[in-house]
């Protein structure tokens, strides 16, 4: 029938890994974590090296004066850095190992979502493909063999009425069904963000 919807299809459960994780917004948000520890813990291991900086300076002063150049060197010097910059980075590095165990915890979470989705959806194809194939044939030759039951006489209007009764029950089955398939099908296609606004782009 022309009327009808398309199968709904998922790409979103052959994603591999790495790709999922550029369009999956849980993902996405975890490994942004990962990258700001990293570079929280960079930071703290540049503490632990003192940053020798230097300036070379030159004025020209008036006729009185002669003029003048300047040299300057600053050595930063650590103070109790054993017990103060090496648990700073240490601390850095602990949060560094969280976010990672996080993003494994959640990356595990959300595959297993999908694999749920993908199997809800595709059970729930094949239920759609049943129904449609022998449910509703079935149903509408009853109703044709209770109409011509009647119109012979050999039937009641009773009977023609219940047959009819019974096709509509298993087309509104059909279409309650198909009503589940298309949420599921949304639910896993909306795990992940459209590729024109995803991160890679």
């Amino acid at each position: 029938m022309s009327g009808d919807p398309p199968a709904p299809q998922s790409y979103v459960s052959s994603l591999p890994p790495d790709e999922l994780r550029d369009v999956q917004p849980v993902l996405v948000a975890a490994s942004r974590d990962i990258a700001v520890a990293d570079a929280d813990t960079a930071v703290a291991n540049s503490n632990r090296s003192p940053n020798w900086t230097w300036e070379v300076s030159y004025q020209q002063r008036g006729g009185q004066y002669s003029n003048m150049v300047s040299v300057g060197v600053s050595i930063p010097l650590p103070i109790n850095r054993k017990n103060r910059q090496n648990r700073d980075a240490d601390e850095k590095a602990e949060l560094g190992t969280k976010a990672r165990l996080m993003y494994e915890d959640t990356q595990r979470q959300v595959e297993a979502d999908i694999r749920t989705q993908s199997a809800t959806l595709a059970s729930g194809r094949e239920r759609i493909t049943h129904l449609t194939d022998s449910l509703l044939p079935a149903a509408d030759r009853r109703v044709q063999l209770a109409a011509a039951a009647y119109q012979a006489g050999s039937g009641s209007l009773a009977d023609a009425f219940a047959a009819r009764r019974a096709l509509l029950d298993a087309q509104l089955q059909v279409l309650d069904l198909r009503r589940e398939v298309s949420l599921t099908w949304a639910q896993l296609e909306y795990q992940v963000v459209p590729a024109s606004m995803s991160i890679s782009q």
